[in-house]
């Protein structure tokens, strides 16, 4: 990100996300499960796309995310810094 800047604006979900119902995720009181702020069970189902992100166009990573919607995960884990593999030689 060197030399970039940029602005966003940070609002309330305008939708009807499990989020915006059942509030935020966190660990049950006897901490062995998670749920929702209002106690909600959250079943935590997570894909892994390391560098999706990175790695696929636009429409390919819309179209991953569409399907994992569809698919009924609830988290996907994904690389958020810029890749840089190993050179050649290095273990």
């Amino acid at each position: 990100m060197n030399g970039q800047s940029g602005r966003f604006l940070c609002t309330s979900a305008s939708n009807k996300s499990r989020f915006a119902q059942h509030g935020p995720v966190r660990v049950s009181p006897d901490g062995r499960y998670l749920m929702h702020e209002d106690r909600t069970p959250f079943f935590w189902m997570g894909d892994t796309a390391w560098n999706g992100a990175l790695l696929s166009t636009t429409d390919e990573w819309d179209f991953y995310i569409r399907e994992r919607t569809r698919q009924k995960f609830t988290a996907v884990q994904f690389v958020a810094t810029q890749f840089r593999p190993r050179p050649k030689g290095i273990v």
